[in-house]
């Protein structure tokens, strides 16, 4: 099974908790954004920019695809007792929420 929950860790012990369909792919496209400084997630580029290549990506569960966004928010509202902060710029899975920096970020583009 390749889909599932993921942490992006940080020295810090801080984390980005994330799901794909695709473990490989999305670690890749999160790693290409973050060299290319132009990653979603300000907090995740700032730790990025910070610690470099420290960053790990962890894949901490596998599930089916259509339990993805119910497992992701369940380790989101649970990070807490393992990892501590979070850098993901939404508290809710499968919907971010737009602040307006990221509003003004998406009218730019």
């Amino acid at each position: 099974m390749n889909s599932g929950i993921y942490i992006i860790l940080s020295p810090s012990n801080r984390c980005y908790i994330g799901s794909t369909n695709n473990f490989t792919r999305r670690n890749k496209k999160h790693f290409y954004e973050l060299n290319l400084g132009k990653h979603h997630c300000d907090g995740l580029q700032a730790a990025w920019n910070k610690y470099g290549e420290s960053l790990k990506f962890i894949i901490i569960e596998h599930c089916a695809v259509e339990k993805l966004v119910e497992r992701e928010q369940w380790w989101m509202d649970n990070h807490r007792s393992f990892w501590g902060r979070m850098y993901n710029s939404s508290s809710i899975a499968g919907r971010p929420e737009h602040t307006p920096e990221v509003r003004a970020k998406i009218g730019a583009a």
